[in-house]
């Protein structure tokens, strides 16, 4: 979850809803308007890489099938097969065919695609509605708790390199997650 997934308030607005809703009254360029009110409908993703073609990253999202292909502007370029756990930011006003790594690559090890996707099938069934998209939405972008994505990337946390993040485990397995014991929930 980044600041922007952060919801307050009883409406649950967040700080990309109060600035789309007020770009205007602010003096923002509708440019920019634009680029937050997508950015705020993008989300955490689980992603399999497909491999790289023209330089550009194959992603394939689990559960929905999604396939996107990106830039990574840290650099990682990753390999087929491995997992990454990124948000993605669709290209803006069709300027370009391709999404955009908003985060560094999670790049998710120890725990197979299957795992993975077993997962999120199970966490998604906690979630209110009952549409799986809105559900699978709702879960990677807020989590079935305040903190739970913050939560596992700090019980995760596996080494990290220059250019890519590398995460162990699948959140509802404490045992799975090499600083399950530090957590704070």
């Amino acid at each position: 979850m980044t600041g922007y997934d952060f919801r307050f308030g009883g409406d649950h607005e967040t700080i990309g809803t109060c600035l789309t809703d007020l770009g205007s009254q602010l003096g923002l360029d509708p440019g920019m308007v634009e680029a937050v009110r997508q950015f705020q409908e993008s989300r955490m993703g689980v992603y399999e890489h497909c491999g790289t073609v023209g330089g550009k990253i194959g992603l394939e999202e689990l559960v929905t099938g999604k396939k996107v292909s990106c830039i990574c502007p840290a650099g990682y370029v990753g390999k087929p097969g491995e997992l990454w756990y990124v948000r993605l930011c669709p290209p803006l006003a069709d300027l370009v065919n391709y999404h955009v790594t908003m985060t560094t690559p999670y790049v998710l090890t120890q725990a197979t695609k299957a795992d993975w996707t077993a997962y999120l099938n199970r966490a998604m069934l906690n979630m209110g509605t009952r549409d799986n998209g809105q559900r699978l939405h709702d879960l990677l972008k807020y989590g079935s708790w305040t903190h739970q994505w913050n939560e596992f990337v700090f019980q995760g946390f596996h080494h990290a390199q220059h250019d890519a993040i590398f995460l162990a485990g699948i959140p509802d397995v404490k045992g799975s997650l090499p600083h399950a014991s530090k957590g704070r929930r």
